[in-house]
């Protein structure tokens, strides 16, 4: 799932150097259930979440939790 992050507006992105305008995190569900931010990237017109929505998928399996 992914959400956009407006605290990374302006921080240059790790490939081009040029600062990113709509970023979002996409996030992903390791083995013990913890959900947590892997990437961030520039909003390209994909479907986008929100972080309660993110919050309700991290805690929808027994055990699961958002570390963010």
């Amino acid at each position: 799932m992914m959400t956009f992050l407006p605290e990374y507006a302006g921080s240059p992105c790790d490939f081009t150097g040029t600062s990113m305008t709509n970023p979002v995190g996409y996030f992903a569900r390791g083995a013990t259930g913890r959900v947590c931010l892997v990437m961030v990237g520039e909003f390209k017109g994909e479907k986008i979440s929100t972080y309660d929505e993110i919050e309700e998928w991290a805690e929808s399996v027994p055990g699961g939790y958002l570390d963010f």
